[in-house]
């Protein structure tokens, strides 16, 4: 098998998997400070993630160029850039959280079921096409 992932692509993966996943489940009872705090981390790691990313001569290795698992990743990571910026806006311009927040709130919601529906396209392709993806994403 190709070595697709770096180990600190991977473990970016599984951060960033982490941090989302709590954010998105705990944003109601978190802290203010502590939302903000990891948003912004997540922000952070995004960024970083993306420059670190295989090159795509590597990537047609395992997923044809304009293929939905290609569009799948664009869109998350559209999302995720949305989902920061948006919150980040909010506090920043308090005078328009009337506008930002319910967008900030759509796009986070929108962002949950595109990981869902990363997530059963992972199963998917793992049980049904025996296709060793989650093998690709261990160190």
């Amino acid at each position: 098998m190709t070595r697709l992932y770096s180990p600190t692509l991977i473990v970016m993966h599984w951060l960033l998997a982490i941090l989302i996943g709590a954010q998105l489940s705990l944003a109601t009872v978190l802290p203010t400070g502590l939302h903000v705090t990891l948003g912004f981390s997540i922000g952070l790691l995004t960024l970083w993630r993306l420059v670190l990313r295989p090159e795509p001569e590597q990537l047609v290795l395992v997923h044809e160029p304009g293929s939905k698992a290609v569009r799948l990743h664009l869109a998350s990571y559209v999302l995720i850039g949305a989902v920061c910026v948006s919150g980040f806006a909010g506090i920043m311009l308090p005078h328009l959280e009337d506008t930002l927040w319910p967008i900030h709130h759509y796009l986070a919601y929108t962002l949950a079921a595109l990981i869902g529906l990363h997530i059963a396209a992972t199963l998917y392709r793992q049980r049904y096409l025996k296709d060793p993806v989650m093998a690709r994403m261990k160190k």
